[in-house]
């Protein structure tokens, strides 16, 4: 009778693993995070015949005692996996009994007929369901460089990169395994994307985005050695800067003390005027508790951030600023700061709130698309979003005068060209206000309110 049974190919016996835990754990886990080659060897008639399946997996997900992939840990794919095995040991088994029983000898071209050759669509549904587990594990995995989980919004954004590389390989009948994302395959995905011109919602900036996400996602798996490594670095998505829409610090007061009808927008107001006056991102506050604030070593109220914005090895305290403390004041009887908000709730509320507001300036949106501009021009309210507030409190904060180095510290920003565009967009305002100052318009006023040159003196 032919015995049947699976293996990996450079598979380390008990004894190797046992060692290499103590004296090599880093060697180790190179190990165990290396596709190995699935072997199937077939014993029949006083030979042993073994043949390569066409499958890959990393020692940590197989199970050496069943010869299988252990479903626990490896959960959608390796079920898929362990059906092909059983199918090859029932019909390994079949074949050899019956060439024996008929006298025959089975042979290697034998075994691989037996293999079955997947169809497009079938080898859709498998990268499809490959790249899902190593986008997810990835997620669970990476860290930020400060060693925090990523945020909500970056998780949305790589569930649209795993959708565009699913639609890229059955596009280009590209496999999306580890071990074929070379330099050619990121290329060729930036190709992909910039052949995306006639999808409105693609732009420059969203390209860039999802590249460099990419970047990073084979980045993390080439620490692991199960992507060669190569130079990242070469593949550059063509940049783009949006537009940064401030609300004017007039504006922003006359919002604050604006009544609207609702207690919906009445909140969503206190919620971006809070934000305009600190200056940082959405999720810092929807993670802000009551014990946050507290009074600092020169008696100013404070928010210590419960997240991970710190400085100079401390927790970073943001100041609270006078028109900030009044929004908290009006919430004092709360458990909360403030009342809490989804991010896209908060965001469509917005638009509601900046119409009701009268927020109709124009201001123009410019979109690049393969390097050409789309400029449209819409109403302030349009623009709305909780981007906005920190944008706000950056511009303000320079305009006023706060030292660069205090406002960089508050907000987080560490890519100095990313700032510079606010310190720009502060000096120009800046430099609108002299001129408007010393407009031969206001000269004239200004000299005809103080009269003649002995007054002047005088004052």
């Amino acid at each position: 009778m032919a015995s049947v049974h699976f293996y990996l190919k450079g598979s380390w016996s008990k004894q190797r693993i046992t060692e290499a835990e103590k004296t090599n754990p880093k060697v180790l886990q190179d190990y165990l995070n290396s596709k190995l080659q699935i072997t199937w060897t077939v014993s029949t008639a006083g030979k042993r015949l073994q043949v390569y399946t066409a499958k890959r997996i990393e020692p940590k997900f197989w199970d050496s005692e069943k010869e299988r992939a252990n479903t626990k840990v490896y959960k959608t794919h390796g079920v898929i996996l362990n059906d092909l095995l059983g199918q090859l040991q029932t019909a390994g088994e079949q074949l050899a009994n019956e060439n024996e029983n008929n006298g025959k000898y089975t042979t290697l071209e034998d075994l691989r007929k037996l293999i079955p050759q997947k169809k497009l669509h079938e080898q859709v549904i498998e990268a499809k369901i490959d790249i899902e587990e190593r986008i997810k594990t990835f997620l669970v995995d990476h860290k930020t460089k400060k060693g925090f989980p990523l945020r909500l919004n970056t998780k949305k954004k790589y569930k649209s990169i795993q959708n565009l590389l699913i639609d890229f390989a059955k596009t280009n009948r590209i496999s999306l395994s580890l071990d074929n994302m070379n330099i050619e395959f990121l290329s060729a995905f930036q190709t992909y994307l910039n052949g995306l011109q006639d999808d409105d919602e693609m732009s420059d900036s969203t390209k860039e985005k999802y590249i460099a996400g990419l970047k990073t996602f084979i980045g993390f798996y080439q620490k692991k050695k199960l992507i060669p490594y190569y130079d990242l670095s070469e593949v550059v998505a063509q940049s783009t800067e949006g537009e940064i829409y401030v609300l004017p610090l007039q504006r922003l007061i006359e919002l604050q003390n604006k009544k609207f009808k609702t207690n919906r927008l009445n909140t969503v107001r206190d919620q971006f005027c809070f934000m305009c006056w600190t200056g940082q991102r959405f999720g810092d506050y929807k993670a802000m508790r009551k014990e946050d604030f507290a009074t600092n070593e020169f008696d100013k109220k404070v928010w210590r951030l419960s997240q991970e914005k710190i400085a100079h090895g401390n927790l970073l305290s943001i100041p609270i600023i006078e028109y900030a403390d009044e929004i908290l004041k009006r919430y004092k009887g709360g458990s909360l700061p403030i009342p809490e908000i989804t991010n896209q709730k908060f965001n469509l509320a917005l638009k509601d709130m900046g119409r009701e507001a009268k927020f109709n300036f124009e201001v123009k949106r410019i979109k690049y698309y393969n390097g050409k501009a789309r400029i449209e021009t819409l109403p302030f309210y349009e623009v709305l979003t909780a981007h906005v507030a920190r944008k706000t409190y950056i511009t303000n904060s320079l305009i006023l005068g706060v030292p660069e180095r205090v406002v960089k510290e508050i907000s987080g920003h560490k890519d100095e060209r990313s700032f510079r565009r606010y310190i720009k967009l502060a000096d120009s305002y800046k430099s609108a206000v002299v001129q408007e100052a010393y407009s031969k318009k206001n000269v004239e006023r200004v000299l005809k309110l103080i009269g003649d040159k002995e007054k002047f003196t005088d004052l």
